[in-house]
């Protein structure tokens, strides 16, 4: 009877402790990979932790435990599948403490794959605003079903001075209940996180909150330190970094630091078509900052660490801190103040990118093996944050701004195409540019006249082909040379498909040579046919199949010649010579 009393009021208290565990934080995503989640939450009081996760919302099949007692909860799920749908719920060895169809995260495609990507970028974010709400909604009424891949944080995430509270009512309390449980996160800390004082990594809550993979583990060189990492998303190479903070006594900018040096090597060794860099302080804004007089963290950023991105290829670089939306065209080598800036030297691109069929909208146009390829400068922070603007604004390097309206930014990349929408709080895209990657293709093949050929334009879009389709690819025979071509509507991209007939072996051309004394029916046949020769002289004729094998050969008498071809119907290639000088080339259908 003691040991009954004892085991009943055992499970009385920890069925009262379970009933009293409640969420703080999240769940939220984090460090994602082709075959690994981390999924981390927060509770009122400590406990166990566990996720069970499955394929289907309704049987969650797997677990993973953490015996210890926590009140910071993190789980590593490893041994998934890539670019795949689980659900999962949250809790401890005794209860649920969430789940649902809307718990689930996607595993990354297997690095290098292109695919259709989304990715929803927020920057200055968390300062518990009407715009803050908005700006979520929004989104979230854009993207309706189609699943967002990651969500990039472009620091100042929980305002004004990144407490652990501040976090909870101003970040967690706004995205946990819907995007937060099913895009996993990718943060970069923002002054704000740092409480604006000048610290070290791992010294804010910010660090103890987010995980990121400081050992390489979801793609590139591993930095070691948690406050700058990269990781890869199929075709794309992304890398966060933080410009504020101080490793080693060195700023972001400090090109000979260490987070410095770690990004050349990254940056080295990346081989994805995509490069996406990201951090809090721009080096290019006139918005509620002025990059030409706060010369530290902004003017050194765009003086001395720039061009380290820029050299290596770079494609997209996005910032926030400052609380409007700016953004260039495709530029590259204006590192001076703003009044140095010239269009026709730094602008590499005289289209607006818009894509949208006006004048000078093509999107910006880039290749893999260009040296001066350019970058595109965004800067997005009012996804919460809205603020003044400086006497100079615009800044003359930015196509266009707007500090009107708070905003958040979505990324498209889809294969070699990359669309970037600004969305904003009251649901109207203001601003959005394309980039696409080696188009304007010229390509030649050589076919034999019955071979067929697909051929595809190289980019993701709409087409009109010169033989009127309008596909993404078509099929092709042809027996004479010719070319086709492929455009996009507004005639900004092109490609052009070159066909060069080739004549099996013994045949020079299928027109050339045909000499008028020489007549073969019928044709098509069935393999029983007549070549009427009305020259005195012998000929001698061989048959070929579609690989220029030789199927037949034979003598040909002047007058009617009767042959009997047994073979598979089809087409077949004669050639017919005198004095062993061809004198006559054709075809030959069977049915």
């Amino acid at each position: 009877m003691k040991q009954l009393f004892f085991s009943l009021l055992l499970s009385f208290i920890i069925c009262n402790v379970t009933s009293q565990v409640t969420l703080v934080k999240g769940p939220y995503l984090q460090i994602g990979t082709q075959t690994s989640m981390v999924v981390r939450w927060e509770t009122n009081v400590a406990s166990n932790s566990r996720v069970t996760y499955g394929t289907s919302s309704l049987a969650l099949t797997s677990t993973v435990n953490a015996a210890a007692s926590v009140t910071s909860h993190s789980i590593l799920i490893t041994g998934l599948s890539a670019f795949t749908k689980y659900y999962y719920s949250v809790g401890n060895s005794t209860a649920v403490i969430q789940q649902g169809a809307d718990n689930y995260f996607v595993t990354s495609p297997v690095p290098g794959t292109a695919g259709n990507y989304r990715f929803w970028v927020t920057g200055d974010c968390g300062n518990g605003s009407t715009n803050q709400t908005n700006c979520k909604n929004q989104y979230l009424a854009y993207t309706g079903t189609t699943t967002t891949n990651g969500w990039l944080l472009l620091g100042d995430n929980a305002y004004s001075s990144g407490t652990n509270s501040e976090f909870d009512t101003k970040f967690f309390d706004y995205y946990e209940t819907d995007i937060m449980k099913k895009a996993v996160l990718w943060p970069a800390p923002g002054n704000h996180d740092y409480n604006n004082a000048a610290s070290t990594a791992t010294t804010v809550p910010y660090y103890s909150i987010f995980s990121t993979p400081v050992s390489g583990q979801a793609g590139g060189v591993a930095s070691g330190n948690p406050a700058y990492y990269s990781y890869d998303y199929g075709n794309i190479h992304f890398i966060s970094l933080d410009s504020y903070g101080t490793v080693g006594g060195n700023k972001m900018y400090d090109t000979l630091g260490a987070q410095a040096v770690w990004l050349k090597a990254d940056l080295a060794a990346n081989t994805k078509r995509w490069t996406v860099a990201y951090w809090h302080h721009p080096p290019y804004t006139m918005g509620s900052h002025n990059s030409d007089f706060e010369f530290f963290d902004l003017g050194e950023v765009r003086s001395k660490f720039i061009r380290i991105l820029e050299t290596r290829k770079v494609d997209l670089i996005l910032c926030g801190h400052s609380h409007d939306y700016e953004r260039s065209k495709l530029m590259k080598g204006h590192y001076g103040l703003e009044s140095s800036f010239n269009a026709s030297n730094h602008n590499l691109s005289t289209q607006s990118g818009v894509y949208d069929g006006t004048t000078n909208s093509c999107p910006y146009l880039k290749d893999s093996i260009n040296a001066k390829n350019g970058t595109v400068y965004v800067v997005s922070g009012s996804a919460g944050q809205l603020g003044s603007t400086q006497s100079q604004f615009p800044h003359n390097a930015m196509h266009y701004s707007s500090a009107t309206y708070g905003g958040s930014l979505i990324l498209d990349i889809q294969n070699n195409r990359l669309d970037a929408k600004w969305l904003c709080a009251d649901g109207v895209v203001r601003d959005k540019f394309t980039i696409y990657k080696d188009v304007n293709s010229v390509k030649i093949y050589t076919v034999t006249p019955t071979a067929s050929t697909n051929i595809s334009a190289s980019w993701p879009g709409t087409y009109v082909w010169s033989n009127a389709a309008t596909t993404n690819s078509i099929s092709v025979t042809t027996s004479v040379n010719t070319t086709y071509w492929v455009k996009d509507p507004n005639n900004c991209v092109a490609d052009t498909f070159k066909f060069v007939v080739n004549i099996p072996t013994g045949i020079e051309a299928i027109s050339k040579g045909n000499n008028n004394t020489i007549a073969i029916y019928p044709n098509p046949n069935n393999g029983t046919f007549t070549i009427d020769i009305k020259s005195n002289e012998a000929h001698t004729i061989e048959v070929f199949d579609i690989t220029s094998k030789l199927i037949y050969k034979g003598q040909l008498q002047t007058g009617s010649n009767l042959l009997q071809l047994k073979t598979a119907t089809g087409m077949y290639y004669y050639s017919i010579k005198k004095d062993k000088q061809i004198v006559n080339t054709g075809k030959i259908i069977i049915e």
